[in-house]
């Protein structure tokens, strides 16, 4: 497939990560990723519940100008935090006028607001922001929300209680880490079910079990296997069109795990 490959090293909206920065960084040298934008490394603060809330801001506004500049309409993303899916899911789901279907292969579901975060971290609450709900500012910026059938959360399973509650009054679909080691085939055939034209596929690292990764931050025990998430993604590719992707949340301190990165990226291009 002919993505275009970028490079999106922020780290803002993780407490102060910066591993974050230079993981990605390393990445983008190792892959030949386009930086889609400049991110510095200057410390941030809790502005309005929000780790580095202005410089968020900021990344959002500089990615959709240059997404839209570039006119990329197929990509792969290197991060960097989840937080980049604000810009980048935001901008292709305009393009496909709400016909996408989001992917959300994590360990977390990320579906927290400013009032419910703990954290007070931007990546915990982007998919709730690209669901229409969050930050006033944030929400007034995105020019293109998501409808909550157009997500299948697959892999998640750290959930705080608002989080909990969330997904089933928005009857969100869920199929765990165990789920899916058990039976792959449900997340194909939910897919299939939602009808959507084009897909887009968001993988943060900690989706894996940490026997299979340990260059992450926030890892989740029980996760997939990494040869179970090559299969997911072949299974995704041979059935669907994928539309963009993303590797998130790679924190570059173990060499060793370049490996893993690179196969999940083989998987979605060859």
């Amino acid at each position: 497939m002919d993505f275009s490959l970028l490079s999106f090293p922020q780290w803002q909206g993780s407490d102060g990560r910066t591993e974050l920065h230079s993981g990605a960084q390393l990445l983008a040298s190792t892959f030949g990723a386009e930086p889609l934008l400049t991110v510095s490394t200057q410390a941030t603060q809790v502005e309005q519940n929000i780790w580095g809330r202005r410089t968020l801001i900021q990344h959002f506004l500089e990615a959709q100008r240059q997404l839209k500049g570039r006119n990329l309409q197929q990509y792969i993303t290197l991060g960097g935090d989840c937080a980049i899916e604000w810009a980048l899911i935001s901008h292709l789901n305009e393009l496909c006028r709400g016909n996408l279907l989001v992917v959300w292969l994590d360990g977390h579901a990320d579906l927290n607001t400013p009032e419910t975060s703990y954290s007070h971290t931007f990546h915990g609450m982007v998919l709730r922001t690209l669901l229409g709900e969050g930050d006033p500012e944030f929400l007034a910026l995105t020019p293109s929300f998501l409808r909550p059938e157009q997500v299948v959360l697959a892999g998640v399973r750290e959930l705080d209680t608002a989080e909990e509650a969330y997904i089933r009054e928005q009857d969100i679909t869920l199929l765990d880490a165990k789920t899916l080691r058990a039976d792959p085939g449900m997340l194909l055939e939910a897919a299939h079910q939602k009808g959507f034209e084009h897909l887009y596929v968001h993988v943060d690292l900690d989706v894996l079990d940490p026997s299979q990764i340990s260059s992450i931050g926030w890892p989740a025990p029980e996760g997939l296997l990494l040869q179970d998430l090559l299969d997911l993604i072949h299974r995704i590719k041979t059935d669907f069109h994928i539309q963009g992707a993303s590797i998130t949340e790679y924190l570059g301190e173990d060499i060793k795990d370049l490996v893993v990165v690179q196969d999940i990226l083989e998987a979605f291009r060859v």
